[in-house]
């Protein structure tokens, strides 16, 4: 397994199969935020703007799009339509795409991925909360898939504000301050289950532009990679306590 968290802008990683992109919902979809302009920006191509715009007729939450990563240091970007952060099941919707955007990168054979935060700017959702998601299941997703190499990729501001070292453990422990010092949030676990993974990469994921629709491989491939009780009890010691 090869899992990092680092403070870094995820349009810089070097060498990465694809990195995840967040992006609006219908008509909304070409009203970038803060990580889509980067993207976009990184990217310098008209083609993936009009990419995008095609997307709009089908960008409800939780939707997965795959395009080219152009002049991007990234090959393939995963574009992960976002709500805003309105209510409970919101955050729902964006564990499960995170999970998805995972499975895809996996079932199009991809070694390294780079994934930043998902909608802490104008969507509205709490940098601590995702910081805890993210880690939590990619640190149970790596567990099934050894050989992806997953760097998630937290800016500089928003890792400043958990921990001046950023120290892993450090960030562990400013998250559960975060929840200790706001009452109102909800202090919950993540986790992305062997179940979810397999069921969600027996799916014939509906992807958008390119030609990159997902291939299916059959049962018993995913089965192969579950190793019984014993990788539940490896999950367990991931979790945050």
């Amino acid at each position: 397994m090869s899992f990092s968290v680092r403070a870094v802008d995820v349009t810089t990683i070097k060498s990465c199969d694809a990195i995840i992109n967040s992006l609006g919902i219908l008509e909304n979809v070409t009203r970038y935020g803060r990580l889509c302009k980067n993207i976009v920006a990184g990217a310098n191509s008209i083609k993936l703007k009009k990419e995008i715009e095609s997307f709009k007729n089908n960008a409800y939450p939780g939707n997965i799009f795959l395009t080219s990563g152009y002049e991007l240091p990234a090959k393939h970007i995963i574009h992960i339509v976002t709500p805003l952060f309105e209510m409970d099941k919101d955050l729902k919707v964006l564990e499960e795409s995170y999970k998805k955007a995972l499975v895809v990168a996996y079932k199009k054979g991809y070694k390294k991925i780079g994934i930043p935060l998902i909608g802490t700017g104008f969507n509205g959702y709490p940098r601590a909360y995702v910081i805890k998601l993210l880690i939590s299941i990619v640190k149970d997703f790596a567990n099934y898939v050894p050989k992806m190499k997953i760097i998630v990729a937290i800016p500089i501001e928003s890792a400043k504000d958990f921990s001046n070292t950023f120290d892993e453990n450090e960030i562990k422990k400013s998250i559960n301050k975060f929840f200790d010092e706001n009452k109102g949030l909800e202090k919950r676990e993540f986790h992305f289950t062997f179940n979810e993974f397999l069921n969600l990469a027996k799916e014939n994921n509906n992807l958008t532009s390119c030609n990159e629709n997902a291939e299916k491989r059959s049962e018993d491939f995913y089965e192969s990679l579950y190793s019984g009780q014993k990788r539940i009890e490896e999950l367990e010691k991931l979790r945050f306590k």
